[in-house]
C-alpha cells in the first residue's frame, strides 16, 4: 500500500492541482463578468500579492532567526570535534573518502 501511494500520489497530483486551477478559474470568470455588469469593482489583486509577499518574507525571517539556530546548535555525530574535517584530497589521512 506505500509502494502504492509513493506511485499514485505524484502521478495524481498535478492532475488534481490543474482541475482545481481551470475549475477555480472560471468560477472567478463568471464571478468578475457578473461583477463588472453590475459596475462592481475588481479585488486589490496588487495590494494581495504585497500582503502576502510580506507574510512570506517574515516567515523566512522568523525560520532564520529561531528556528534554524535550534537545528544548527544539536551536536551531530558526522562532524565531532575530534577528528579534524576533511580537506579534499583523497590521499590525505583522516579524509572519508
Amino acid at each position: 500500500m506505500r509502494q502504492l501511494l509513493h506511485i499514485l500520489v505524484p502521478l495524481v497530483l498535478p492532475f488534481l492541482f490543474y482541475g482545481a486551477y481551470v475549475w477555480l478559474s472560471r468560477r472567478l470568470d463568471r464571478y468578475f463578468a457578473r461583477a463588472q455588469s453590475r459596475g462592481e469593482r475588481q479585488p486589490p489583486w496588487l495590494w494581495l500579492t504585497m500582503t502576502a509577499a510580506v507574510l512570506v518574507l517574515v516567515s523566512l525571517i522568523t525560520l532564520r532567526l529561531y528556528i534554524e539556530p535550534q537545528i544548527l546548535s544539536q551536536p551531530d555525530e558526522r562532524n565531532s570535534q575530534d577528528r579534524p574535517p576533511p580537506t579534499g584530497f583523497p590521499s590525505e589521512p583522516g579524509n572519508p573518502r
